[in-house]
């Protein structure tokens, strides 16, 4: 039924997810281009897909780091 049509996406996109963090494409880490290890979002590896920026970007998720008092 649609329920599982719907896990069956989210298994799609986290499989997808988890293949371009390892190969890419990538783009330069917006919050420190990599000058820091203990960055957030890339881990010190200077590099992000663009899913993980637009995460990063969306404001329910700023609202929780800020909360969090990063």
């Amino acid at each position: 039924g649609e329920v599982m049509r719907t896990i069956e996406e989210i298994g799609k996109h986290a499989a997808l997810l988890k293949w371009k963090r390892q190969f890419g494409p990538f783009e330069k880490c917006p919050v420190c281009y990599g000058l820091l290890s203990s960055c957030e979002l890339c881990r010190g590896s200077g590099r992000v897909i663009q899913e993980d920026i637009d995460s990063w970007n969306n404001p329910i998720t700023k609202m929780r780091r800020e909360v969090k008092g990063e």
